[in-house]
């Protein structure tokens, strides 16, 4: 269990920063990015835990899982902001935290 503190926390840290960062810039109202810290931080802990678990099968159907769900919200706004960098960050996110456990 001691073994896996540090990796857990440093994808934590992780998800956080980057969270921290892409809150900054995702706006307010009706045209706000479908990203904050919270998301950030969950998916990073769940790349942590899905690479522990399962390893690199189980990161890569939470991946496509992540990646069809950001497609979808990408489809949503894509009048209002057309870039991509919130839903990339966020998939980098994920083999980040998964990164850490190595």
């Amino acid at each position: 269990m001691n073994e896996l503190l540090l990796p857990f926390a440093v994808a934590l840290g992780i998800g956080l920063l980057i969270g921290a960062e892409r809150e900054r810039r995702k706006g307010s109202g009706p045209a706000r990015s479908p990203a904050g810290i919270r998301t950030f931080t969950v998916v990073s802990l769940a790349g942590a835990a899905a690479f522990s678990v399962g390893g690199a099968l189980l990161l890569a159907v939470l991946a496509a899982g992540i990646a069809a769900l950001l497609a979808v919200a990408y489809w949503r706004s894509t009048d209002e902001d057309p870039g991509l960098t919130t839903e990339v960050a966020l998939l980098v996110t994920l083999f980040l935290g998964a990164l850490a456990i190595r």
